[in-house]
């Protein structure tokens, strides 16, 4: 006897023969191929499987033996692709929020894998499409060649029109950063640095914003995060004596969350504190954003809220994470 038995093959529950070769999933088990040509299927119709119990599988194949038509499933029924707009016999593939036909499943699959389409809704994948159409050949970053397809990527659009990922965009984010803006009685407006350099120019930009990076790694530590503090906007004293403070800047490095523990040098030490909250700023420092947000990412503008510990930061102050 050898020291390592061969695994036994998984058995059908149809029909109770051994599974030779890769099992076909059903939604409550696994069955062999036989099986499923009896019920006039094949293992190449994955986004059906996946919606079919074994009783159905048990039934289809009755009703095959018996000549009879199946039931119709959702995913088999006639009806418009959403993505397309095309009405198709059969809409087989499944994603987030419904089915998909099989041209536009081939289009999208050739750029992302099947378990990404079918977690993603169709208002995601008709931007992949859309992207698809628009950018043909020209559907890369410009600076590291990465494909921009993906509608979980968001691009940055430069000066010249030349397209750069969102990872690339974050290297230079240091010395590019964006701006909310809005006007009285009108919609909040992003204001992005990037849209006034060319590609060549993005590209020179790049070793600069690394050793920015790289000196305030250096004199933060190797820190996680660090926040250029612009200036203070209020102080809130409430009904115990608690005061809070709100200060503007910067996110030059990482990112920060509302609880994050965040240190400021001072000749007589490291102080302290965590964040209370953040708010957009909107670029006044007399409008602060209505509600809090979750987190101010590298390049972000924003407002801290801050404990009384904090009432030692000031304009040009960085506030860093460890």
């Amino acid at each position: 006897m050898g020291l390592f038995r061969e695994k036994e093959p998984k058995t059908c529950p149809l029909c109770g023969q051994p599974i030779h070769g890769n099992a076909s999933a059903l939604r409550d088990g696994e069955v062999c191929e036989a099986c499923l040509r009896k019920a006039g299927l094949s293992p190449s119709n994955v986004g059906l499987l996946k919606e079919m119990r074994l009783a159905d599988l048990r039934e289809r194949s009755t009703k095959a033996a018996n000549n009879e038509p199946p039931a119709e499933k959702p995913s088999e029924r006639p009806g418009t692709c959403p993505l397309c707009g095309k009405k198709q016999p059969i809409i087989p593939w499944k994603v987030q929020d419904g089915y998909i036909c099989t041209a536009c499943y081939g289009k999208v699959s050739t750029h992302i894998s099947r378990s990404e389409t079918e977690q993603l809704p169709t208002a995601a994948l008709t931007e992949l499409l859309r992207r698809v159409e628009a950018w043909q050949d020209e559907a890369d970053c410009e600076c590291c060649g990465k494909n921009l397809l993906h509608p979980a990527e968001v691009p940055v659009f430069l000066k010249d029109g030349r397209k750069v990922c969102s990872s690339c965009a974050r290297k230079v984010r240091i010395n590019y950063p964006t701006a909310f803006v809005k006007n009285d009685g009108e919609p909040l407006v992003i204001l992005d640095s990037l849209l006034t350099l060319t590609l060549e120019q993005f590209k020179e930009a790049l070793p600069k914003a690394a050793e920015a990076t790289a000196s305030l790694l250096d004199a933060c530590e190797g820190c996680k995060a660090a926040f250029e503090a612009k200036g203070l906007m209020k102080t809130v004293t409430e009904a115990g004596g608690n005061s809070r403070f709100f200060v503007w800047g910067t996110v030059k490095l990482g990112s920060i969350q509302a609880g994050d523990r965040m240190q400021v040098k001072r000749n007589e030490g490291v102080k302290t504190f965590a964040v209370l909250s953040i708010q957009r700023y909107m670029g006044s420092a007399n409008d602060p954003a209505p509600s809090a947000i979750e987190a101010l990412a590298i390049g972000e503008q924003g407002i801290l809220e801050l404990p009384a510990a904090a009432s030692s930061v000031y304009p040009g102050d960085i506030l860093y994470k460890s």
